[in-house]
């Protein structure tokens, strides 16, 4: 039995809810930078700090009402959006495993005809349990009425104000000692926004994550975990034990030791038992935090479907792989430059140069001829 796993169906479902955040803190970033070249603008006509302290928190209040307005205008959205990618995402492995299925009846290794898909109590308790999850991950982002969640990280818009604070705390004392030019105050004090978006720091640990990283990360290992949980649920329904592990080459070390064999759920029949091996469930494991892999029933006498990869080989296109991430770092970073600009009004000449130079960057290095392999990934460029 063949059978061929290709991730673009996910990764197209995750973008849908990936783009939206990634509006949403492009139009938060020109926010910040347009209150903060006004601060600093009427930081030259204040006499004394004081002053400027009184005004800074007005505006700030200013600026909370309308992070507050794009948020909340965001939440539907939002909500909306996390549904319809962990549903579409789960129907779309169930009905790919059902041709596995459908063979092993035909051949008689399967005796059980369970209910159809849409009628599974299990699949919908499954598809439930995901959406909660993927919902609480965002639950920070979307809360507007606290500075921290119960999950301990900071919500967008503390992290808004914060961001406001210390940008224009560091670009009225570089105005006020004459270090610096209008200009060019505002562009430096904004330089946290151009490295990394609006960061969300976690208050326990002191970790810090983007948004766009933050949002990535939750709905991708969302989708992995309804993969499973789906996948696990088809499998009580068929009373079905085996499963084969998807494989890529690439893959990070630790799930490259696993990747593209057989397993049992109980770990009899000669077999080595899934959850220990794979470690599923574990964040680091399969189907946790931004795993690529998947799992599918498996049936004796049929051909795996995928293919065991050198391991040297595999190590080799991982770092390939990750040096590829640090150019669409490079590039997303330049865009936010360019947004920072835009917001603040400044010239954006040089800012739009930048971009076309990372962009330049990447297709030069994709098309050198042990990189052709790779395909350029557009949406790990975008700020939207």
């Amino acid at each position: 039995m063949s059978f061929y796993y290709d991730t673009r169906y996910s990764d197209e479902q995750a973008e849908t809810v990936v783009e939206l955040w990634g509006e949403i803190e492009a139009d938060l970033i020109r926010e910040i930078a347009r209150f903060v070249k006004r601060a600093i603008e009427q930081g030259e006509d204040l006499s004394y700090t004081g002053e400027f302290r009184v005004w800074q928190l007005k505006e700030a209040n200013l600026l909370n009402d309308h992070a507050v307005a794009l948020i909340s205008k965001a939440t539907g959205k939002s909500q909306k959006a996390v549904r319809q990618c962990i549903e579409n995402t789960g129907v779309h492995v169930v009905k790919g495993d059902e041709k596995i299925y459908r063979q092993a009846l035909e051949t008689g290794q399967l005796t059980t005809e369970p209910l159809p898909l849409d009628k599974s109590p299990r699949l919908q308790t499954a598809i439930d349990a995901c959406v909660e999850n993927a919902e609480f991950g965002l639950s920070n982002l979307t809360n507007t009425r606290m500075d921290y969640g119960l999950n301990g990280w900071e919500t967008l818009t503390h992290a808004t104000s914060r961001e406001y604070y210390n940008a224009t705390n560091a670009g009225f004392l570089a105005m006020r000692t004459g270090e610096k030019s209008l200009d060019q105050a505002v562009y430096s004090s904004c330089r946290s926004l151009i490295d990394k978006g609006i960061s969300i720091v976690h208050w326990e640990s002191g970790h810090t994550d983007s948004i766009e990283v933050a949002v990535r990360r939750n709905i991708r290992t969302a989708i992995a975990q309804t993969s499973g949980k789906m996948t696990l649920a088809r499998m009580e329904d068929y009373q079905s034990d085996l499963v084969e592990t998807s494989s890529h080459f690439g893959a990070r070390p630790e799930h490259a030791e696993w990747q593209g064999q057989i397993f049992s759920l109980t770990g009899s029949n000669g077999y080595e038992n899934f959850y220990d091996v794979t470690e599923y469930g574990d964040v680091a494991g399969l189907c946790g935090i931004n795993c690529r892999h998947r799992f599918f029933p498996y049936f004796p006498g049929t051909t795996p479907s995928f293919d065991k990869y050198d391991e040297e080989e595999n190590k080799a296109q991982y770092e390939k792989t990750q040096t590829q991430r640090a150019y669409e770092r490079a590039i997303r970073k330049a865009k936010r430059e360019l947004a920072v600009a835009e917001g603040a009004g400044l010239d954006t000449k040089e800012a739009e140069a930048k971009v076309r130079e990372k962009q330049k960057a990447i297709r030069d290095w994709l098309d050198k001829p042990e990189n052709q392999d790779l395909p350029r990934r557009y949406e790990n460029e975008r700020v939207y």
